[in-house]
């Protein structure tokens, strides 16, 4: 699905980075996105410079 990058601040190291950010889910056209969302793997990121990592908001 279409997917934009964001630019991120981590909220630990205060660092910014980009990370992808899914915009539409439609589970009839990637039957995995449902998987994601009900496992929280949607907009999800991990920060390169110290590691943190957690759900976008």
């Amino acid at each position: 699905m279409p997917t934009m990058l964001a630019r991120i601040t981590c909220p630990n190291c205060k660092q910014q980075f980009q990370a992808e950010v899914e915009q539409i889910l439609d589970v009839r056209a990637d039957p995995s996105a449902k998987f994601r969302v009900l496992n929280g793997l949607v907009n999800f990121a991990r920060c390169p410079h110290c590691g943190m990592q957690g759900a976008l908001d």
